[in-house]
């Protein structure tokens, strides 16, 4: 894991149903370049139309040449170099057990990581954050929540929206307790995680007080949680 880039990974929010573009714009200046180019992948809301035009009028006003990669219209063949040719690759929210059916058929994910060890900084949403990591709390199927093996570049259990619900808190926390993860992350609305190297190293928030909920073991194997607060952007 320790041979892929810089992944900005959000519980929820942003563009898709924030009015204030902090997160965003904190996205954008990652990346130390007058006009960064920007991939939005919407595989997981089945290439949603509404989706897809709020992401390019959020990016264009932040001064970003916007793409979209679909995989139910390919418009390229070379889905790694068109990858690696990006600034950012911005994986939206939605199904994500469809996601993960789709990327592994057509090897996106793949291709993604490639860019990733390229340079790629790689972003994302609610399925979006899920799929990276070795397993996350989905509503992706009818029902509970349930765990959903992912992708597994990302070391750990994962949820997003992780205040939304208690539900969805008590499902992460089983789960957590009867398996053999050394560490999970809770990531609710308005909160982002920053792994580098497949470590993390931050939580950010345009709101005061937001935090990661962060899970790990005691010596003796206790499950131990803590919030840890995110580091405040504008």
């Amino acid at each position: 894991m320790s041979n892929i880039g810089k992944f900005l990974l959000l519980g929820g929010g942003g563009f898709s149903i924030d009015a204030d573009p902090a997160m965003d714009r904190y996205l954008v200046q990652l990346v130390p370049k007058p006009r960064p180019s920007i991939c939005f992948v919407p595989t997981a809301s089945g290439d949603s139309e509404n989706y897809c035009r709020r992401f390019r009028e959020a990016f264009t006003s932040l001064g970003c040449d916007v793409h979209v990669l679909s995989l139910f219209k390919p418009l390229v063949a070379d889905l790694r170099g068109f990858l690696e040719g990006m600034d950012i690759v911005f994986v939206g929210g939605g199904n994500t057990k469809n996601l993960l059916a789709l990327w592994r058929e057509w090897k996106l994910d793949e291709a993604i990581l490639a860019a990733s060890r390229a340079g790629t900084l790689v972003s994302g949403v609610s399925a979006g954050l899920i799929c990276w990591f070795q397993e996350g709390i989905t509503d992706s199927e009818y029902g509970p929540f349930k765990p959903l093996q992912g992708i597994g570049h990302l070391r750990g259990l994962a949820a997003p929206h992780f205040d939304s619900t208690l539900e969805r808190q008590a499902v992460f926390e089983k789960r957590f307790a009867e398996t053999a993860f050394d560490v999970g992350y809770g990531v609710p609305d308005g909160v982002a995680v920053e792994f580098e190297a497949g470590m993390f190293v931050r939580s950010v928030s345009a709101r005061d007080g937001a935090g990661v909920h962060v899970y790990s073991r005691s010596g003796d194997g206790r499950v131990l949680r803590r919030l840890l607060l995110a580091e405040r952007i504008s």
